[in-house]
This record gives C-alpha cells, structure tokens and sequence, in this order.
C-alpha cells in the first residue's frame, strides 16, 4: 500500500490488481511442465480479492456479499482442476520421500489414473467454458470496482 493515498483507494486498487492477475493466469498459455499451475495461481488472486474485502469492509454491505459470493464462485469453479492437480503432484512427493520398491509400485500404479482424472475435468472444463465462465465474473468484478477509484 502507498502510504501517501487514502486506504479505500489502495485497496481498490489493490483488489483490481489481483482480479486483473487472476485473469491473466486464466488466459496465459499454460506452461509445458506445469500445465495446471495457472489455476492454482489464480485461485491464489481470487483468495487475497476475498481477504481484502474482508478486511476493508468490517461491516459488509450487501453489495459486499454479492461481490465475495461472486468471487467464491468463481474459486470454486476452478476447485476440481486445482485439487486433481495438486492429488497428481502429491502422489509424486510421496513417492520421492519414501523411495523404495513398494513406493515406485504404488505411484505406478496410482499416478497413471491421477493424471488421468485430471485430464479428463480439464478437457470437461475446456468444454463447458469454465476458463472462460471464470474470466466473466472476474472482469464483471473488475468493471463493478472501477466505480471506487
């Protein structure tokens, strides 16, 4: 925050930039070795959108709620991807930290179907628009928050 601007500006200005960085992951060409982290990253933005509306706004009004329902939303849309991920991601750490004969079976066993899930709610949600649903709320948010700088 900048010391020298009144609070409400800065957290709306604040708010806008992490709406505006949720979005940019959502649109970014994912990256080859980690497909799926743009989602965790923009549920991350989504999350401190939240936590400073609830810290400027002790007591919310109903515009408030709406917001925040919104934005929860729009967090939960992205929630399967994000959790199949991050069960793919584990299976890997697990097998890494307690190396040995019956931790490679395990992860060859379980890892084949982990990515597999994943991939099939990252192609229903390629069909079913959800980047796309996402990005909606968040710039109708974006266009909502103008109104406070």
């Amino acid at each position: 925050m900048k010391p020298d601007q009144r609070v409400a500006q800065e957290v709306c200005r604040l708010t806008a930039r992490q709406l505006e960085l949720a979005a940019e992951e959502l649109q970014a060409q994912p990256a080859a070795d980690e497909p799926h982290q743009h989602v965790h990253e923009a549920r991350r933005h989504l999350k401190k959108v939240r936590a400073l509306m609830r810290l400027a706004r002790p007591a919310p009004t109903s515009h408030a709620w709406n917001t925040n329902r919104r934005l929860r939303a729009a967090g939960r849309a992205l929630a399967p991807l994000a959790d199949a991920d991050a069960m793919v991601q584990l299976i890997g750490v697990l097998a890494a930290r307690f190396a040995g004969e019956r931790s490679r079976e395990v992860d060859a066993a379980l890892r084949p179907l982990l990515v597999d899930r994943r991939d099939r709610i990252s192609r229903a949600m390629t069909v079913a628009g959800g980047h796309a649903n996402v990005i909606a709320q968040i710039d109708a948010t974006r266009d909502r928050l103008e109104r406070c700088q």
